[in-house]
C-alpha cells in the first residue's frame, strides 16, 4: 500500500513540475523518447497527456482499435493511442516533423513511440 501511495505521489508531483517546462524536441529518436517520457511517465491520464502535448503545440489524433479512422502504419500492432505531431520548417527547404504515438491502455499511458520525419527536395 505505501508503495502504490508513493508512486502516486511521485507520479503527480512530476507532472506538476513538468507540466511547467516546455517539451524539448530533439532530432535524436532515443533522446526525444526520454524527453517525452519525463512530461508523460507511464501511467499518466491519457486526457493528461492530451493536454501536455496540446500544450506543447502537437496536434493530436486519438487512435482506437476498431475505428474507421484507425491507422496502423506507425504503431505496427493494433493498439489504442494518441498520435502526436509537431511541424516545424525554418529557412531551409526541410520540413521536420516529430511525430509520437502515446499508447494506452485502460485511460492509462503504457508506451511512447517516436519518430522524427524530414520532408523536402
Amino acid at each position: 500500500m505505501r508503495n502504490i501511495l508513493f508512486i502516486s505521489v511521485f507520479t503527480i508531483t512530476t507532472l506538476v513540475v513538468n507540466a511547467q517546462k516546455k517539451i524539448q524536441l530533439y532530432y535524436d529518436t532515443a533522446q526525444m523518447r526520454k524527453e517525452i517520457l519525463s512530461h508523460i511517465p507511464v501511467g499518466t491520464d491519457i486526457e493528461t497527456a492530451k493536454e501536455i502535448m496540446k500544450k506543447n503545440h502537437f496536434k493530436i489524433e486519438v487512435m482506437k482499435m476498431g475505428d474507421a479512422s484507425y491507422r496502423q502504419e506507425f504503431v505496427k500492432v493494433p493498439l489504442d493511442y494518441i498520435f502526436c505531431r509537431r511541424n516545424k520548417s525554418g529557412l531551409s527547404l526541410i520540413e521536420k516533423s516529430w511525430a509520437v504515438a502515446i499508447i494506452y491502455k485502460e485511460n492509462k499511458v503504457v508506451d511512447v513511440k517516436n519518430e522524427l520525419w524530414l520532408t523536402g527536395p
